[in-house]
């Protein structure tokens, strides 16, 4: 089962917290400035939503579905990936633990369900590539 530390552990990708965008992951931990970048992340959000979160465990989408999917999975992580931090891992990590810390139960829950989502959207890029 994830938990929130796997963050520090998982590809740079973006999420979402009280209305604005970050990029963590490994490595990476900053507020989204790409305005390209956000859109790509809101139209995958809003494509998770319309399809539902159910839906996109362990391969239940499949045709067109399943290629949208990708394709916005794979800009989000593109997006992320553009600037890392010049400082270490271990700066970062503690960073993104700290800033978990910082969030309520609600936030958490949140930004939880996005982890829980990127790792269901992860299993059918990774199933393709």
């Amino acid at each position: 089962m994830a938990k929130l530390d796997d963050l520090t552990k998982k590809y740079p990708f973006m999420y979402e917290v009280d209305g604005d965008i970050y990029q963590i992951g490994y490595g990476v931990f900053k507020t989204c400035n790409s305005h390209i970048g956000k859109n790509y992340f809101e139209q995958y959000r809003e494509f998770i939503n319309k399809v539902g979160r159910e839906n996109i465990v362990q391969y239940k989408l499949q045709g067109d579905e399943e290629e949208h999917l990708i394709y916005l999975f794979r800009k989000v992580k593109a997006y992320s990936e553009l600037d890392r931090m010049n400082v270490s891992i271990s700066e970062v990590n503690a960073e993104i633990l700290m800033f978990i810390d910082s969030l309520n139960d609600e936030q958490k829950n949140h930004l939880f369900e996005q982890l829980e989502d990127y790792i269901n959207s992860f299993w059918h890029y990774h199933r393709r590539f």
